[in-house]
């Protein structure tokens, strides 16, 4: 029943991230003097990262200490990376300062976290889990603070509302995902299977997000 879409999920997800790529380069005229302008970086090493694991998977003499280190690595980049984004584009010093004590506690529970799991064989799921709530939590603040212009025909031309959209449903809906997949023996197949289908879609939701706000995007992004 699920095969065909088995099969599109498992091999489309890459090439959302190249098209994402291409569209941020294609449109970064437009944002090269804003925060958001390491991006395009970013993208490059998600992509980076995500073909490294997947030529790991199905290459069995390489080496999967390198995919760990890296994976772990890129997280923690990445959480801080939109931490400084949304810290960049909120007014309220209320919000900037609550963005800055949860950045500096991430760090604290990314370097305590290695004490619990292995940081070049296991994936760290406690700097992992508390980085995606405190994004969920920056987007949120975004959201509020611009409340009324976003519901206004801004939002379908904001860069970082889809962002923010994107961001926001994948975290939303991933780390329940990655609890199960961090504790869980794998006993039941078919939840298993089930919950990568989900995964891989919210991946190809969150990167369309990214890929529309790229397109729909107006005029030069300006920070506050």
């Amino acid at each position: 029943m699920f095969g065909m879409l088995d099969t599109f999920l498992e091999n489309s997800f890459l090439y959302f991230y190249g098209l994402v790529i291409l569209v941020a380069l294609f449109r970064y005229s437009k944002f090269f003097d804003t925060p958001l302008k390491y991006l395009p970086i970013l993208l490059m090493y998600t992509f980076l990262t995500e073909l490294l694991g997947t030529i790991i998977k199905s290459n069995t003499d390489l080496n999967p200490l390198i995919s760990g280190f890296y994976y772990n690595t890129y997280n923690f980049i990445f959480f801080l990376y939109f931490f400084y984004i949304f810290w960049s584009f909120i007014n309220s010093e209320k919000y900037r300062k609550n963005i800055v004590i949860l950045s500096i506690s991430f760090i604290i529970i990314s370097l305590i976290n290695p004490f619990f799991q292995n940081y070049i064989l296991k994936s760290q799921f406690y700097a992992y889990s508390y980085g995606g709530l405190v994004l969920i939590y920056c987007i949120i603040l975004y959201l509020k603070e611009n409340n009324k212009i976003l519901r206004s025909k801004f939002a379908k031309q904001s860069l970082l509302f889809w962002i923010s959209i994107g961001l926001l449903i994948f975290y939303a809906g991933y780390i329940p995902i990655k609890t199960y997949y961090s504790f869980s023996s794998f006993e039941n197949k078919e939840l298993f299977y089930n919950l990568r289908r989900i995964h891989l879609s919210l991946i190809c939701i969150m990167y369309s997000c990214f890929i529309y706000g790229f397109i729909q995007m107006k005029g030069k992004l300006k920070t506050p």
